[in-house]
């Protein structure tokens, strides 16, 4: 099994990723004695429709800037209540994940909702198996989902950041170059700011520890910098960024 971008991060910086779950892998509910990662390859066969419709709402919910909590409450409530039904779990770890994007002072526990999600039944499509990458997202054993996912849709935005972390941590000079690649253009673009300059420094932070490059740790400080210009004192990554940049700034000064 692949070490995963958050473990990385905690064995560099000494702190964990914004996607970071709060143990390392999980086991399915519905398959326990089998391939924890054997979702991660399955067709996709079953229904999507009513998982994008429920997709859009939940985007929708959020662009029009009222409070999701009470939303997030009552889809929590309907999960609760009908474990198996997986339309209803993924309308709240949908709802979820994209309340943890937002600027927030306590960091998601995402085992749960990746319980949640695996104990359901099944449905085998597109936007489930989406969001339990995005939830999970930096195993080295979700890379094949991820390049399916994004042969679908290379635009993506939230995917290839996924697939970035997931690039960074497999030792290979021309993926850590990808990585850094992809994630830089997401900040170019400008279409998952502020949060992408937290996770372009993650990238780099890795890319100089596995490549012994100090010119990345630069690069990590430079990018927790700008996240740290852009985001509300009060969000719990701020407090990782500025751990992130004392321990590289101390790798640096080590280097002299």
């Amino acid at each position: 099994m692949g070490i995963s971008a958050a473990a990385l991060v905690l064995i560099v910086c000494g702190t964990a990723s914004a996607n970071a779950p709060s143990v390392s892998g999980y086991t399915t509910g519905e398959n326990v004695t089998a391939d924890p990662w054997a979702w991660t390859n399955e067709s996709w066969t079953g229904n999507d429709k009513p998982f994008a419709t429920a997709r859009q709402s939940v985007e929708r919910l959020f662009q029009s800037g009222v409070d999701a909590g009470p939303f997030i409450s009552r889809y929590y409530g309907l999960a609760k209540a009908n474990p198996s039904n997986a339309l209803d779990q993924f309308r709240w770890a949908y709802a979820t994940y994209m309340q943890w994007r937002i600027p927030h002072p306590i960091p998601g526990d995402n085992f749960p909702v990746l319980q949640a999600l695996a104990s359901a039944t099944q449905p085998h499509c597109y936007d489930y198996d989406r969001i339990r990458l995005l939830i999970y997202g930096e195993a080295a054993e979700e890379r094949g989902l991820a390049e399916r996912l994004l042969s679908i849709d290379p635009k993506d935005v939230l995917v290839k950041t996924v697939y970035a972390a997931i690039l960074s941590v497999s030792k290979q000079k021309q993926d850590d170059d990808k990585a850094v690649q992809i994630e830089t253009s997401i900040v170019q673009s400008g279409q998952d700011s502020p949060r992408c300059y937290y996770v372009l420094g993650q990238i780099y932070a890795i890319v100089g520890y596995l490549q012994q490059d100090p010119s990345d740790y630069t690069q990590a400080i430079v990018a927790e910098n700008r996240f740290l210009s852009l985001t509300p004192a009060y969000d719990w990554r701020c407090a990782a960024a500025r751990h992130c940049i004392q321990v590289l700034q101390s790798r640096l000064e080590a280097e002299q």
